[in-house]
């Protein structure tokens, strides 16, 4: 079958279900008229509204989880929230095997194989049996966000990893670690980067450091992967068999080679259905054919959470991600942003929820000690409104530091 005919059947089923359902869906197009007979072609999508991160938070659970799912089946996944907004989002057993179905095609399609070891960054490994383990392939070991590579140093020059598979700004301290400790051992074959935006200095470090050609992944955990690089580096080539891609500029559709906001809609998660979801990414749609030969569509990512780091006064650099695992759990917390003014000194902006009477200030202080210790003075700042950067883009990460990467 062709891949639009598919998407369009795929498209036209998730939509039947939501209306049928799921309450906000219904709610939310019952008034206007629409519903699944007004899909008669791809483009009819347009016809439905946007919805945000707010309209999920505000709804979630018990009005967007499915009639016929069961939230006690349901592996419950945690958006980083990289403005301090953290989504919670709903798979069941069978959702998830598909989505890891399509994780791993980006990565088989770029020379991973079955048995190959693969070095995961990850900030709690699952506990679920996978479909991989249970068909004993996949080796994966861990290693957290927390970890400081430096002290795992001999445990990752024994490893015989062929692959390592994490966010970008973490593999970037892994390629550090590599070259400052001379980790001979420690010699990938593939490395995949995702999560966050690939800069082209990054990706020349971490490809000088290991000699290989890193693959960017592109998606969110909402819909984990949805588009991913080939050898060729021509763009992204989207999923478009497990998620409809959307570049909306003022509300319409836009050309190709133009500038949009990516929407999505899902095509498997039926327990939780997204339906014309605004991520808050900005890319471009391309109409040039790949040299690989592969007719997924391609996209060129130009911008989306953007990262500094930070370091400390001996040295450890830390992935901003950490302070989303950190301050995430503070439920008075709304919006964070953190800014390193210098060597010892970090300040933490955060906007309190209104119904929040606790003490947030000495909860925010804690939690980051316990990872970046005394080293450095943290002063949390309550505000109304988190500072803005000059270009508009949302940063919950701000360094003035300036870090020697490999001996430059």
């Amino acid at each position: 079958m062709d891949l639009k005919k598919l998407q369009f059947k795929k498209l036209k089923a998730i939509v039947h279900h939501a209306y049928n359902s799921v309450e906000f869906y219904h709610k939310l197009y019952h008034p206007l008229g629409i519903g699944p007979q007004t899909l008669n072609n791809l483009e009819d999508l347009n016809k439905f509204p946007i919805i945000t991160k707010e309209d999920i938070q505000k709804n979630f659970p018990n009005k967007l989880l499915a009639k016929n799912k069961k939230l006690t089946n349901c592996t419950i996944l945690h958006t980083a929230g990289s403005t301090g907004k953290p989504l919670t989002v709903l798979l069941n057993p069978e959702e998830m095997d598909f989505s890891l179905a399509v994780n791993l095609r980006s990565l088989y399609e770029n020379g991973f194989r079955f048995r190959d070891k693969m070095l995961a960054v990850s900030t709690n490994p699952p506990k679920r049996r996978s479909l991989a383990k249970i068909l004993h392939f996949l080796p994966t070991e861990y290693i957290s966000l927390y970890d400081n590579p430096y002290e795992q140093k001999n445990r990752l020059n024994s490893l015989k990893i062929a692959c390592i598979f994490g966010h970008t700004s973490y593999v970037k301290i892994l390629a550090k670690a590599k070259y400052d400790c001379h980790l001979d051992r420690f010699n990938p074959r593939l490395i995949f980067t995702s999560a966050e935006i690939l800069d082209k200095a990054t990706r020349k470090m971490i490809n000088t450091v290991f000699n290989t050609d890193l693959k960017d992944l592109y998606g969110c955990v909402e819909l984990n992967r949805t588009a991913w690089e080939c050898k060729e580096h021509m763009g992204y080539h989207m999923d478009i068999d497990s998620v409809v891609f959307e570049f909306i500029k003022n509300g319409e559709q836009i050309a190709f080679n133009e500038q949009g906001e990516v929407v999505y809609t899902g095509l498997y998660n039926y327990t939780m259905p997204l339906i014309r979801y605004a991520i808050g990414d900005i890319a471009i749609p391309s109409d040039e054919k790949c040299p690989c030969g592969r007719n997924l569509p391609l996209i060129k990512i130009i911008e989306g959470r953007t990262f500094d780091f930070i370091v400390l006064p001996d040295n450890r650099i830390y992935s901003p991600l950490i302070f989303i695992n950190s301050l995430r759990p503070i439920r008075g917390i709304k919006e964070f942003k953190v800014i390193q003014e210098n060597l010892h000194y970090l300040k933490i902006y955060y906007i309190r929820k209104k119904s929040d009477k606790s003490d947030l200030e000495k909860q925010i202080t804690f939690e980051v000690q316990k990872i970046l210790g005394n080293e450095i003075r943290i002063e949390p700042i309550e505000v109304n409104e988190l500072p803005s950067e000059p270009s508009g883009k949302k940063r919950y990460v701000k360094s003035n530091m300036k870090i020697n990467w490999i001996g430059k």
